[in-house]
This record gives C-alpha cells, structure tokens and sequence, in this order.
C-alpha cells in the first residue's frame, strides 16, 4: 500500500484500542503486537499491509479481540473488562468495583450501526457463514474466522501446520447482554472452518444463557390484556394439579374441574372454557408426560427408575420414546421437548 495509507491503517488500531493491554485483573496479560509501518526491523513489507487487514503478521489475545466485539455491541463505547463486581460476607457488601469506561469512541455511530448491520448479516444473510446455525428464538451476531498456522510458501510447494478456528460475536443482537469468543486451535474432527467448529460452541453456549436469564425474553404483558380466542387457550398442557390450579388462578382464567388426582392436563373443551382432566400414574408403569415441562417430567420419570435422556433447551414434551403404560423396568427414555 501506499506509505500514507499504511500509516492511517496502523492509526485507526490504535482507535480501537486493540494495540494496548485490556487491564484486565489479571497477572500475565500481553502486550498486543503490530508492525510499525515500514520498519525493518519488524520486517515491514509490500504484503505487510494486506496481510495485516485479514489477520496475520500480528498478535492480540482472544480477549483483546472480543473487547474490541463487546465495544461494537455496545454502540461504540469501549468498556474495560474485569473479573470481580463485588466482595461480600455473609451477604454484606464490603467493596464494589465500578464499570471502567475507556475514554473515546472507536468509531462513530454511523459506522458502528453499519458494523453492527454487517455482522448481523453473517448471521440473517443466507449468504452469511453463520446462517446454517441461525435461532429461531433469538437473534446474534458476530463473525467466524479462519487463519493457517505455520504457513510457509516455498517455491514448488506451500505448506501449513494446521488451523485455527473462531466465532466472536454477541447477542441478542437488538440489545446485547452477551459478548462472547469461541477459538479452537488446530480442530481435529468436524472441519477446520470457524463456522463448522467454533460456531457451534457460541451457539449452544448462547442458547444456554438465553434460556437461563429470564431478563433476555420480552416482556408479553406490557400491552392491554387480550380478549383470548379459543385456539389460544392453553391446551394439552401437563404438569401437577397444585400448579396448574395456581396458574390458572393467577392469570383470572376460569375452569372446570370434578376429578381428582395429584397429575392433570389441560383441554380448551369450547371456545371459551377450559377443563382440567386428571392423568392416572400407574405403579410400576411408565407414565404419561406428553404436556409436561421438563420439570416435572423428569420428577415423574426418574421416580420410574427410568433413565432419561433429554432433547431440546426448553418448551413442554412433544415426544416420549416409550409407550406410556409400559412396564418400567430401569429402562433408558429419550424425550423431545419445544
């Protein structure tokens, strides 16, 4: 590139902050590493500058780069990472850590908001390398990555030690909570490619965040309450007697209900009335729980003697691999739920 050039480009890292230690509180932390523009002595060459831009002929930590993500996902503002929020004992707070705020933007909004479009695309995009592994239930961003270790290009022959694979990426991506880096060096099953071996670690970590912290789910009840149609009352949904009562109570829904039984499913029986219909247990049979949460059928299960084995992050059971009414004997149960 042209020597002004490869000075601005040099320049606009050190904008980003990535050619200086996070500070994090943390013993060993190193030094980031560029080439200073035309220096021999860091071997400087007309390749330099290419290189640099995918990648190569430099050095920062998985933790550098995904400050430098965290700071897009946070419109632009860099924020210093740490470790410990507060010291406590026995509940009482003896010294909290505030929130450091890098000094500068490392870019303006109006990049920042094209940066952000760009790397949700890598997700939305069919053409993104990320769009195989999407979620219907939430949206990400970020960006996979593929670099050659060892790369040598001799005269008749190019040869590479090995890869290293990485996904770097936020979400949701509307409204971040979560920033998050996947690397894996030299893979050796799956492929070598970010998006086959990485990705795949970002996004089950990403479902198991989002599944946990009820904070990431919009909230459903901040418009007027709707008058429910028929095909939206609750059906076919299992569980404890005790809790369905209470749910039902909770949310003025009225209900009819004769049987008893500590087990029972819900049906819409007409456009506006619900019935509770009780779920027989049989001893030493496996039971019924189609409808069910997780919950509650693993408690129904497991006191089977069945060994369950689950499929899904979260939702009721869909799909049982035993028969209910059949003999439990200690036998192994896979279960779908969504």
């Amino acid at each position: 590139g042209e020597k002004n050039n490869a000075d601005k480009y040099v320049n606009r890292l050190h904008d980003f902050f990535l050619d200086v230690p996070t500070g994090i509180e943390m013993n060993g932390e190193p030094e980031p590493y560029f080439k200073k523009p035309y220096s021999q002595e860091d071997g400087w060459s007309g390749t330099t500058l290419p290189w640099m831009a995918i990648g190569y002929e430099l050095t920062i930590t998985p933790l550098q780069l995904l400050a430098f993500y965290n700071a897009v996902a946070n419109d632009g503002v860099y924020m210093k990472p740490y470790l410990v929020n507060e010291i406590q004992r026995y509940g009482i707070t003896l010294k909290k850590y505030p929130v450091t705020e890098v000094k500068g933007r490392i870019a303006s909004k109006k990049a920042i908001a094209k940066a952000q479009k760009m790397l949700e695309g890598v997700v939305d995009s069919v053409w993104g390398t990320a769009y195989s592994l999407r979620s219907a239930n939430y949206r990400y961003a970020g960006k996979t990555g593929t670099a050659q270790l060892g790369y040598q290009r001799l005269e008749n022959i190019t040869k590479v030690k090995g890869y290293q694979a990485s996904f770097a990426g936020y979400f949701p991506a509307s409204n971040p909570v979560y920033s998050c880096i996947v690397l894996i060096s030299k893979p050796k099953v799956a492929g070598t490619f970010g998006g086959q071996v990485a990705l795949p670690v970002f996004r089950e970590i990403a479902d198991k965040a989002f599944a946990s912290k009820l904070e990431l789910y919009p909230v459903v009840n901040d418009a007027p309450r709707p008058v429910l149609a028929s095909g939206n009352l609750p059906d076919f949904d299992a569980g404890y007697t005790k809790d369905l009562k209470k749910v039902l109570k909770k949310f003025d829904m009225d209900y009819y209900y004769r049987a008893s039984g500590d087990w029972s499913v819900l049906h819409a029986t007409s456009p506006d009335s619900l019935k509770i219909v009780m779920r027989t247990v049989g001893d030493n049979l496996v039971p019924n729980v189609l409808g069910m949460g997780l919950r509650d059928a693993l408690y129904l299960l497991e006191n089977k003697g069945l060994k369950v084995k689950v499929n899904g992050n979260y939702g009721k059971v869909k799909q049982q691999s035993i028969r209910p009414g059949t003999k439990a004997n200690g036998q192994n149960i896979w279960i779908r739920i969504g």
